[in-house]
C-alpha cells in the first residue's frame, strides 16, 4: 500500500511520533534522555521550530511543535539521523533504530493543539509507567512546572489558562473519547480535525 504522502507547510502543528524497531532492546529513557532534549533544542535553533510538548518513553517518543517555514521533513531527517546514531554508538549496534519513518499528524485547530498537548502528557499514565502524569520525570510537564523555556514554549501555552493550576486541572480531566480513538484506529488520518476525530 503507497505511503501517505507528507503534509509539509509554513505555519503548522504537528504531533510527531515514532517507535523504537521491535527488534532492538534499549531503555530509551535511561541511555538516550540528554541527547534527546540536546536535539530537540537543535530543532528550536537550527530550524526555528517552537516545540509546545514532548515525551520520551522506553520504546518511542512524541513531540508537538510549530513550523515556521515548510521544513518539518528536513528537520525530524536531521533528528532522526542523530538520535539513532547516537543510540547506535551508545550500544555498539547497526542498523535500523526506528520502526519506518517518523509518523507527523497536522493539528488543524487550537482545540486539538491543547487536546495533543494533554494527550501527550498523559501518555505515561496510560503505558502504566507512573501513576500521576505530573510525576513522570522524562516528558515537558515538568518544563511546565518549572516554568523553563529553554526547549518549549511554556509561557505562550500557560497564558492561554487562568493559572498554571489551571492548566493541570486541564490534564487532570483526562483525554476526550473521541481524541483517544482516534489514536487507537489502525491506519490514522494525517490530519487531526473536526473531519478526522468523529
Amino acid at each position: 500500500m503507497p505511503r501517505k504522502p507528507r503534509l509539509i507547510l509554513e505555519n503548522a502543528s504537528y504531533h510527531v511520533y515514532n517507535q523504537i524497531n521491535n527488534h532492538r532492546s534499549l531503555n530509551l529513557v535511561d541511555d538516550t534522555y540528554d541527547m534527546f532534549k540536546t536535539l530537540l533544542h537543535d530543532l528550536k535553533t537550527q530550524f526555528n521550530i517552537d516545540i509546545y510538548a514532548y515525551c520520551l518513553m522506553t520504546n518511542h517518543y512524541h513531540i508537538e511543535l510549530k513550523t515556521k517555514q515548510a521544513n518539518i521533513d528536513k528537520a525530524m531527517n536531521y533528528f532522526g539521523f542523530y538520535y539513532a546514531r547516537y543510540i547506535n554508538a551508545q550500544t555498539n549496534a547497526s542498523g535500523p533504530v526506528f520502526r519506518g519513518r517518523y509518523k507527523a499528524k497536522l493539528i488543524e485547530n487550537d482545540s486539538y493543539f491543547l487536546q495533543v498537548l494533554r494527550y501527550i502528557h498523559l501518555n505515561p499514565v496510560e503505558a502504566k509507567l507512573c501513576n500521576q502524569f505530573d510525576t513522570y520525570e522524562w516528558s515537558s510537564i515538568q518544563d511546565y512546572l518549572e516554568h523553563n523555556n529553554n526547549i518549549i514554549n511554556c509561557n505562550e501555552i500557560l497564558s492561554k489558562f487562568i493559572s498554571t493550576n489551571d492548566f493541570m486541572h486541564y490534564h487532570e480531566r483526562g483525554n476526550t473519547e473521541k481524541l483517544q480513538q482516534f489514536y487507537q484506529k489502525k491506519r490514522t488520518p494525517n490530519i487531526i480535525s473536526d473531519n478526522t476525530v468523529l
